[in-house]
């Protein structure tokens, strides 16, 4: 059955006004899923857009979102900001292309041992060592239990972790 323009039908949708806007905002798209494809860990920008999602849906379902929610959505933010920061010292500091992997480990596990860290983030275990000291003497990483024996030193990310500490 064909549709029939009646008064009641809804006005006719003016395109030329609505085209520069959607091919804008498929443009915008188009270059954000190019970055993450290019990240060893986009989870790390997933994430603040999943929690954004969460509150925006929250609210057309007619519910509110609870203080807890909104500042774990900004605590998400802070940690992205943070990792556009970190990200050009670390390649600075480190001088491998080991440096982003290293970063996105860190970010995902900021208490570590190196023979996790070597296993986990795809690093050579003597590249790993060397990220691990250089990053302890500029400050970045803090000895959170010495090696003794066969027992692993554990570190910790503390910049990330003062981020997140309540």
């Amino acid at each position: 059955m064909p549709f029939i323009i009646t008064s009641a039908s809804p006005p006719l949708l003016n395109l030329a006004r609505l085209m520069p806007g959607l091919l804008s905002a498929t443009t915008a798209l188009a270059r954000y899923d190019q970055m993450l494809r290019s990240l060893h860990n986009s989870e790390i920008f997933l994430a603040p857009l999943r929690g954004q999602e969460a509150v925006v849906s929250s609210r057309m379902e007619g519910t509110t979102s609870t203080l807890d929610e909104i500042l774990q959505l900004e605590a998400t933010q802070h940690i992205s900001d943070f990792y556009d920061e970190t990200k050009p010292r670390f390649i600075e500091f480190l001088a491998s292309k080991y440096a982003v992997a290293a970063l996105d480990y860190l970010f995902t596990n900021p208490v570590f041992n190196n023979s996790r860290f070597t296993r986990n983030a795809g690093i050579p275990s003597q590249t790993a060592a060397r990220f691990t000291r250089v990053l302890l003497n500029n400050g970045i990483l803090q000895v959170v239990r010495e090696a003794a024996g066969r027992r692993p030193a554990i570190y910790r990310f503390e910049p990330l972790m003062e981020l997140v500490r309540v």
